[in-house]
C-alpha cells in the first residue's frame, strides 16, 4: 500500500466528519444521510465504511471514503457502498487504491457496485478493475466481479 495513505474505519463519532467532509459531494445524488448511515449500522451489523487518511498533511486528514457491506443475506457478494476522494486529491490513484483495499479484505468472495451512467470516471475505474455489467437499476448500473473461490 501507499505509505503516504492510511485507512481508518469509522467509529460512530466520525459521523460528524464524514457529513462535514463528504456527504457535500453527494448531495445532488442524494446518496446517504446521517439518519440512513445510523440505520445501516443499527439493521445491518455488516455495514463498515473508512476513511482515507493523508498522513502528511499538518493534521491527518480525511481524503478519502468508502464502504462495503456483506449481502450474504441476498446473494454471494460483498457490496461497495460508495467513495468519494477530495476535489484536490483527484487523479493520484486513490479511488483505485480504495477499490482495492475492499477487494482484499475478502480475496474469496464476489463484489457488486453501483454506479449512475453519468459518472464516467467511476464506470471506467470499475471496467479497468474487472468488473462486468450485471443489471440496469435506474439510476444505477450494477456491475459483478466474480472471483475463483
Amino acid at each position: 500500500m501507499n505509505n503516504r495513505y492510511i485507512f481508518k474505519e469509522l467509529a460512530d463519532n466520525d459521523m460528524v466528519h464524514y457529513l462535514e467532509i463528504f456527504a457535500p459531494l453527494f448531495l445532488k445524488d442524494d446518496f446517504i444521510t446521517q439518519e440512513e448511515y445510523h440505520r445501516y449500522k443499527k439493521e445491518k451489523k455488516y455495514f463498515t465504511s473508512w476513511f482515507l487518511i493523508d498522513t502528511k498533511s499538518d493534521i491527518e486528514k480525511p481524503v478519502g471514503w468508502c464502504a462495503l457491506a456483506d449481502l450474504e443475506y441476498k446473494e454471494p457478494y460483498i457490496g461497495l457502498y460508495g467513495g468519494a476522494v477530495l476535489p484536490k486529491y483527484r487523479g493520484q490513484g486513490l479511488a483505485r487504491l480504495m477499490y482495492q483495499y475492499r477487494l482484499d479484505l475478502y480475496p474469496d468472495r464476489g463484489f457488486l457496485v453501483h454506479i449512475q451512467p453519468s459518472n464516467i470516471a467511476s464506470l471506467n475505474l470499475a471496467i479497468s478493475i474487472g468488473f462486468k455489467p450485471y443489471k440496469w437499476n435506474d439510476p444505477w448500473i450494477t456491475f459483478k466481479l466474480r472471483r475463483n473461490s
